[in-house]
């Protein structure tokens, strides 16, 4: 059924279920990607066939049972409360979403719903319609993630008094670890940013002067395979692709390439799954694929995505941090061949703060940075 939308790639193996059929959906703007999952909706009904399609991210299409959503799951979980509790339910229940697939959560009867203020398009329309419809009870908030729900607990009275800004400020900058986090999102927004500009792009602003701003004098990087990047080979090698206008690993030379983009196009660095995580960046197209010693091949309507996930960190000396997160690495949409794999490593990171320690507006400068392969199993080791 899905065959019949060229929008519409399956994706790896590893993301299917007994119960999910998952896609990538790839659609010029928005508008033709409802119109994609709207023709796709009326497709499957009419086949006879009773499936709930969540459209979530921008880009990601799951095909699923009727009965399977996080609003059924919700709904279940407050009819056991109810019963736990002797015919009574939960008095209030807020919900907090930024995609599709929290749709049903929102539209579960006498929730509150606190739309995040990075909420991707399909729910703020979602949320927009119903709120003037239905008279829901919706809150958009003005800030990300955890500090809109923040704002929300405050909104609906889940939290005393009113929110300042520095209060909603103050929390969400301890949820983000007070800039060390940001500093990891930035450093990986930068590289998947770069990955994806297409030549006349790079030719305008490479962006390399931003990189190397963020780099100690004395930073190395050492990558899965346990080549070692100094700064100054690293700036190099981006400089000299730069000047090419190719973007990916041509040579094994360079410890980022062994790192990043040779070893995952050269089929080295072993599959893995991707949890739920943090999507760094807008879905931008042509980035190119390139083995060592051959020419770039364009990969029409692709992009090359990051993820980071399972962020700790330690404060070795005053202003000094040691920082470990999981980094996963794909290219979309699916290719066939071993350039497709998806790829995860751990690394672990030092960072040297800026300016006046301690404060929350403090920038940071990386000192060194170590990866290592993890395998499907979630084991780390060379591989």
């Amino acid at each position: 059924m899905a065959g019949r939308f060229p929008e519409l790639v399956l994706q790896e193996q590893s993301e299917q279920r007994p119960h999910k059929v998952s896609y990538k959906l790839f659609a010029a703007d928005p508008t033709q990607a409802s119109g994609v999952v709207s023709n796709l909706r009326s497709s499957l009904t009419a086949a006879g066939l009773d499936v709930n399609v969540v459209f979530s991210g921008g880009q990601d299409l799951d095909v699923l049972p009727a009965r399977a959503s996080k609003g059924k799951a919700l709904s279940f979980l407050l009819q056991q409360l109810e019963k736990g509790m002797g015919g009574s339910r939960p008095a209030r229940v807020l919900v907090a979403g930024d995609s599709g697939n929290d749709i049903d959560l929102f539209a579960v009867a006498g929730v509150e719903g606190c739309l995040v203020a990075n909420a991707h398009p399909e729910l703020r329309e979602w949320c927009e319609v119903q709120g003037q419809e239905h008279s829901k009870n919706i809150f958009s908030a003005t800030s990300d993630g955890p500090g809109g729900i923040v704002e929300a607990l405050y909104h609906f009275g889940h939290l005393p008094g009113e929110p300042s800004s520095e209060l909603v400020v103050r929390e969400f900058a301890n949820f983000a670890t007070c800039g060390r986090g940001n500093a990891v999102i930035e450093l990986h927004q930068w590289f998947e940013d770069w990955f994806n500009k297409t030549a006349n792009q790079m030719s305008e602003d490479s962006g390399i002067d931003r990189l190397a701003s963020s780099l100690s004098p004395t930073f190395e990087l050492i990558g899965p395979s346990g080549m070692v990047t100094p700064r100054q080979a690293l700036l190099a090698w981006f400089r000299h692709k730069a000047t090419l206008g190719l973007q990916n690993a041509g040579s094994e030379t360079v410890g980022l390439l062994a790192a990043a983009m040779s070893e995952d196009c050269n089929g080295k660095g072993p599959r893995v799954d991707v949890p739920t995580s943090i999507a760094m960046a807008p879905n931008v197209s042509l980035p190119t694929v390139t083995q060592s010693g051959e020419e770039p091949v364009p990969l029409a309507g692709g992009t090359f995505r990051i993820w980071v996930d399972d962020f700790s960190e330690r404060e070795l000396s005053p202003g000094l941090w040691v920082v470990r997160y999981m980094e996963y690495q794909q290219r979309f949409p699916a290719l066939a061949g071993s350039a497709n794999c998806r790829t995860g490593r751990c690394c672990s990171a030092i960072l040297r703060e800026t300016g006046v320690v301690g404060r929350n507006d403090a920038k940071y400068i990386w000192e060194h940075i170590h990866e290592t392969w993890v395998s499907e199993s979630g084991s780390v080791g060379d591989q």
